[in-house]
């Protein structure tokens, strides 16, 4: 049972047709996910998905290994935070651990969450509009931050997305500032590192108004780019990178932190345990469910092969047995069955192949062999 995580034997009941009955041979449609009871809902197994459900369809009436879970799209809620929006989604992906979409954003790395906490030490950094689910109080959101789009700007870029993500947004004095971290891991790859994409990006946020630095790593190619402002960095400690970002952004704008003179001749991470903290949040598996159960596959009654009883009397030849053959390992073929005939010659207990009985091509099929005296009478 899911709440005690052991296995017992239940007895199943349902209805359906003699006809049909008769096809699955002793098949359980319940087991097989066809018909659904207490013991195999998604309500029993899956009681958080249950409450998460919005659609009128009733959870106990739901089956985790149904076969249109796969294509069925219920409407969910997040119970995390009320604010987000419901989704769609299938039961199938909802059993593989998909959540609530603006529960798990993806793509920040370790790296960037420790940057992004030294410029929080700071007090620079603008968090997102929607925290993160599951996130403990106190400790700062360090994801990426969604901002909208005009469909004007979008159409210009063509860009389809009505938000772009930012990885860090500074508050410099009033005035915000992307910065966008290209780490190594990730833009190695002359695939990931499209700089298409990352131009059109770029201007996107000049078009907003929001000068943007990049932030790349040792090794990758630098972009040059009006307006763009780039920072290399080689296995820097995350507060050596937040003091070039703020560096840069004094150029840029004149203004600068708070305490970052004595932050710079401090020489220590401020945020590590910050980033410690959401990094342990953030990675956090999500608590699954047992297994539910498998879905059995209907048997189907095997179509009997044809064979050729015993008795049978084919031209000069009399079957005198059934079809002979390894029960432990049977030819695949109905072919190459043997069988024991007689005769009419007087050849006793002569062996036939089935293709030598079903063959329709003259002699081979009336006489014992090539050597039948019969042979030439009949000639």
């Amino acid at each position: 049972m899911p709440e005690t995580g052991e296995w017992r034997k239940v007895t199943h009941h349902w209805r359906t047709e003699p006809k049909v009955r008769t096809g699955q041979l002793d098949a359980c449609l319940v087991c097989a996910g066809h018909q659904v009871d207490e013991t195999t809902s998604l309500k029993t197994w899956f009681p958080t998905l249950a409450r998460e459900l919005v659609s009128s369809v009733d959870a106990a009436t739901l089956s985790p290994g149904s076969h249109d879970g796969g294509t069925a799209r219920y409407e969910w809620r997040c119970l995390t935070n009320e604010k987000h929006p419901n989704w769609r989604s299938t039961i199938l992906n909802r059993v593989n651990d998909t959540g609530c979409p603006r529960c798990r954003r993806r793509g920040v790395s370790d790296r960037q969450a420790r940057i992004a906490a030294e410029i929080d030490s700071l007090g620079a950094l603008i968090p997102p509009d929607d925290r993160l689910g599951g996130l403990p109080g106190g400790v700062p959101d360090l994801c990426s931050y969604q901002l909208d789009i005009p469909s004007d700007v979008r159409e210009r870029y063509q860009w389809r997305y009505s938000k772009i993500e930012i990885d860090m947004l500074i508050d410099a004095g009033g005035r915000r500032i992307a910065v966008e971290y290209d780490g190594a891991a990730y833009h190695a790859s002359r695939f990931r590192d499209d700089d298409e994409i990352e131009r059109r990006k770029d201007g996107i946020l000049r078009a907003l108004g929001l000068p943007v630095i990049r932030v790349r790593e040792q090794g990758l190619t630098t972009p040059v780019r009006k307006g763009l402002w780039v920072i290399e960095i080689n296995r820097d400690e995350p507060w050596s990178v937040a003091v070039k970002i703020f560096d840069t952004v004094r150029k840029i704008t004149g203004w600068m932190p708070t305490g970052l003179r004595s932050y710079r001749l401090g020489q220590a991470n401020q945020g590590e345990v910050n980033a410690g903290n959401f990094l342990a949040a953030y990675r956090e598996p999500r608590e699954r469910g047992p297994r539910p159960p498998r879905s059995v596959s209907v048997p189907r009654p095997r179509r009997p092969r044809s064979t050729i009883p015993a008795g049978t009397k084919i031209g000069h030849l009399t079957v005198r047995s059934d079809a002979i053959f390894d029960k432990n390992s049977p030819p695949r073929s109905t072919q190459r069955w043997n069988y024991k005939v007689d005769c009419a010659c007087g050849a006793t207990n002569v062996s036939k192949t089935h293709a030598d009985l079903t063959r329709n091509d003259g002699r081979r099929a009336k006489f014992c062999s090539r050597q039948c005296p019969l042979i030439t009478a009949s000639v």
